[in-house]
């Protein structure tokens, strides 16, 4: 097992969004063919949980650990093929007595979502918030919840998702951010595939 030390950069693009970018290093021909993307079913620790290194097209880049335990820990993902995208999971414990938990966090997800917009002044539309079935490649089915929301600014758009589901007494939540222009015809479905592969490799850590 490895633990992730390593931290990537971040841009700002048209509506001042940070959004992560992929800061790997390309190894040269003359020192290494490999990259993390030969290996994709290699786990890596990140605090009290094992994460997939790669998951579709995209890799582990950056994770952040709290300083309090119990709020768990961030992980973010990046692409070499579009750069102006935000790929995070978050995976922490449940409040204390919540009695439904993932929908207690969906609803305070959607709620920062909204709040995040009017501190930057931008107008921001929630487009869709509804429970969501989530199948995984080994045919799992995790019940959760999805929000998309668009944000703007005059002539600039990011398209905003939010994933919330329950597992093994953890929260995965979900925030994948994208500027809308110039994006891959086919990146929301990936987006997807990376949320079901993630959903189903991201699992307590037994040491």
């Amino acid at each position: 097992m490895e633990r992730v030390t390593r931290h990537g950069t971040r841009r700002s693009w048209g509506l001042a969004l940070a959004v992560a970018l992929v800061g790997a290093v390309v190894p040269s021909a003359a020192a290494s063919q490999e990259t993390v993307f030969d290996v994709p079913d290699q786990p890596w620790v990140a605090g009290e949980v094992e994460v997939p290194a790669v998951a579709d097209t995209f890799a582990l880049v950056r994770i952040e650990r709290y300083p309090d335990l119990s709020l768990g820990v961030g992980l973010h993902y990046g692409t070499p093929f579009y750069g102006n995208i935000d790929l995070s999971i978050y995976v922490y414990p449940p409040r204390p007595n919540a009695s439904r938990p993932a929908e207690t966090e969906f609803h305070q997800a959607v709620s920062d979502v909204r709040e995040y917009a009017s501190r930057q002044e931008w107008t921001v539309d929630v487009r869709r918030q509804e429970p969501f079935t989530l199948e995984t490649p080994a045919g799992t089915s995790f019940e959760g919840f999805v929000a998309e929301a668009v944000y703007t600014q005059g002539r600039d758009s990011a398209r905003t998702w939010v994933y919330v589901f329950e597992k093994e007494e953890l929260i995965l939540k979900y925030r994948i951010t994208y500027a809308e222009g110039g994006a891959p015809p086919d990146l929301d479905e990936r987006i997807l595939r990376w949320v079901a592969q993630t959903a189903e490799g991201i699992t307590r850590y037994q040491g």
